[in-house]
């Protein structure tokens, strides 16, 4: 290779491009750790303020905050990053109302738990209120539990030895960390390898290559 003071370099200006604007660590993937009950930290601000998203539906707007790139989690627990997808998506449990000493049904959802986590609850709840209260909140800490999930997506064409299947969708199966049957759904347990860790890649009962993807629950604050 020619020294750089051999070579006839342009000084035109690059129309468009801006490496000050670019990301640390973009498309580096994070491979999961074992499930476990990890300490982790919110990406500091500026980084924070770009980490939403939303899906759009008929009749809501639900808010996601994506963590990646340079503005993933960071893992205090194993001192390295962590890629997740919180959802403002609602679910119903009963909660038992210490007042009237009778459960009642409540709205719940992982990205709610994670604000109460860091303490940054707004008072209101719209959508432009919590992404707020997330981005004012770069850099606090929190406790989750980790686990790992993987689903054989019936509206995409399967993976086998390396390659896509063309016209091949996959089963519908759910898995996680630990089977469950319920009345209405059922889900089958991630295999362990031979060395006794949660496998990261595995093959569905249908011979579908699948993946396990991080997930985060059981937030509480330090």
């Amino acid at each position: 290779m020619p020294n750089i003071n051999k070579l006839n370099l342009s000084d035109d200006d690059l129309p468009g491009f801006n490496p000050q604007a670019m990301p640390q660590g973009l498309g580096i993937r994070v491979t999961p750790p074992q499930p476990g009950v990890y300490r982790f930290r919110l990406p500091e601000s500026p980084a924070i303020e770009n980490v939403f998203d939303t899906i759009e539906t008929e009749d809501s707007q639900i808010l996601i905050a994506v963590f990646s790139d340079d503005a993933s989690l960071y893992n205090v627990t194993l001192r390295q990053p962590y890629n997740a997808r919180v959802t403002n998506r609602f679910r119903e449990i009963n909660l038992l109302n210490p007042e009237t000493g009778e459960k009642e049904p409540t709205l719940i959802s992982d990205y709610g738990m994670l604000l109460k986590a860091v303490g940054a609850t707004p008072d209101k709840v719209s959508n432009k209120y919590l992404a707020a209260a997330l981005a004012n909140a770069g850099g606090k800490e929190f406790i989750a539990e980790h686990t790992l999930t993987a689903n054989c997506n019936p509206k995409r064409e399967i993976w086998q030895n390396g390659e896509q299947v063309k016209g091949k969708y996959g089963c519908g199966r759910n898995y996680g960390v630990e089977a469950w049957k319920g009345k209405k759904s059922e889900q089958f347990a991630i295999p362990v390898d031979d060395d006794g860790k949660v496998a990261l890649r595995f093959k569905c009962k249908c011979d579908a290559e699948l993946r396990s993807w991080s997930k985060l629950q059981g937030f509480r604050g330090v």
